[in-house]
């Protein structure tokens, strides 16, 4: 009977949890990035032409239909987070699959991996920006199902296709696919190296296989867009990357500008996290007894953590979505040998270890929802219900991230930061003062 209440305890914690999400939807402002996706979303229903900022393009054009009678911005923006919401849990989900085969096969597995999702899934930063329209979800739920297909090859190689096939989706959302895929090919190899089962023909099988499930996806793509979009040729949707040096040179860009400021912001809700970590350094040090080829595993997904983590210069605070999987895998990996270490020295320790660490993250958790509640998104609504109330859609309209992106004329490029400093803040920038200005007086903005 106590078993029976607590599945029910469980299910009901979780059905809540999902209201509060799908309550945040309408209460919480939308996010520049947003307005930029939605406005490309709406070109590319109107043109015809798939408009994608530089990725292949995926959520563009799986959006499109939302947008094909867009008259209100926040109505149709709205619906777009309910469906990344579900994109979000299916996420979550994979990254379970993932954790509960890498685990060791003892009464703390499925424990465990619910810890390590919980790690991902309740972190506040995650909860913040995973509500939002973004490219990192698609990337997110890829590779979370690819790499446990992957992980899962090792029993059923031809799992190692359907892991291509997850990875080519990723990559149809967003690039940063390419650094879960760099922690997957960790697992698969730890995981072989955990059971000392390694055997060149099954690996090498597996290997083809992931191969040709990501090239079926990205060719398939670039056959169906050539198809379906009037798409210019080395249009992102085809070639699927923007120049490497135009990444790099954004990087160098950010990391004079935000460096990395955004993950220091993050730190204090990231107590639990943080703790794990101390907990896994320790453990590495000084006890022995926890020292096998699992914790080496996790370190080495922690070394990919900090890799992707010192590259990726872009380190806005969404990026943790995508970073966190990495991290939170490499700690989940290591709770077996904390446990081992607390078992041998402090027998009780466990028994507190645990309800204080999911005790912190449902109260962090539950702060930020509770301030998620608070309606931040109402001084959009009422501006962009005022702009349609009183300016006809012929009416040019500014906003420099593209939030009048409904039945709106909008001359004016895009200008996110990097954008403001390309045109304003180099040698040429009396002449860019010029052309901004002509353009107002040609084409007035209302």
């Amino acid at each position: 009977m106590q078993g029976h209440a607590k599945k029910w305890a469980i299910a009901a914690a979780l059905l809540a949890f999902a209201f509060l999400r799908l309550s945040a939807v309408d209460r919480v402002a939308f996010n520049w990035d947003e307005f930029a996706i939605w406005n490309d979303v709406v070109k590319t229903a109107e043109e015809g032409v798939l408009h994608s900022g530089g990725h292949a393009g995926l959520p563009q054009a799986v959006l499109a239909p939302l947008a094909e009678e867009c008259t209100d911005e926040i109505t149709v923006a709205r619906h777009g987070r309910i469906a990344w919401l579900a994109l979000t849990w299916v996420a979550l989900g994979g990254a379970f699959a993932l954790l509960l085969q890498l685990l060791p096969d003892t009464r703390h597995r499925v424990h465990d991996a619910a810890l390590g999702t919980a790690l991902l899934g309740l972190a506040p930063v995650f909860l913040e920006w995973s509500i939002q329209v973004r490219t990192d979800q698609v990337a997110l739920a890829g590779g979370a199902w690819g790499a446990a297909a992957l992980v899962a090859s090792r029993r059923r190689p031809w799992l190692a296709l359907v892991a291509g096939l997850c990875f080519g989706v990723g990559w149809l959302g967003t690039q940063k696919i390419a650094y879960i895929v760099a922690l997957a090919g960790v697992l698969t190899v730890g995981d072989l190296f955990v059971r000392r089962e390694w055997r060149w023909p099954r690996e090498a099988a597996r290997a083809a296989a992931l191969a040709v499930g990501g090239a079926v996806v990205v060719l398939g793509w670039a056959a169906f867009v050539s198809a379906a979009f009037a798409v210019r040729e080395s249009h992102p949707a085809l070639s699927g990357a923007e120049s490497v040096g135009g990444y790099l040179d954004l990087f160098t860009f950010y990391r004079k500008t935000i460096g990395f400021s955004q993950y220091v912001a993050a730190l204090p809700m990231l107590a639990i996290h943080v703790a794990l970590f101390g907990a896994m350094v320790v453990v590495t040090l000084v006890a022995p007894v926890a020292r096998d080829r699992r914790l080496a595993v996790a370190w080495a997904a922690a070394a990919v953590a900090f890799a992707v983590g010192a590259f990726h210069g872009a380190a806005f605070a969404y990026f943790l979505m995508i970073l966190g999987f990495l991290v939170c895998t490499a700690l989940t990996l290591a709770l077996p040998a904390i446990r081992a270490a607390l078992d041998a020295s402090l027998p009780d320790a466990t028994r507190l270890a645990t309800p204080v660490v999911w005790g912190g993250l449902v109260l962090f958790a539950s702060l930020h929802t509770i301030d998620s509640l608070r309606d931040t998104q109402a001084v959009q609504r009422e501006s962009l219900a005022f702009v349609h109330r009183n300016f006809a859609p012929d009416d040019a309209g500014f906003h420099p991230e593209k939030a009048l992106f409904c039945n709106a004329s909008q001359p004016m490029r895009m200008f996110f930061s990097q954008h403001i400093y390309e045109e304003f803040e180099h040698e040429g920038r009396e002449r860019a003062i010029a052309r901004t200005i002509r353009r107002f007086r040609e084409k007035p903005i209302y």
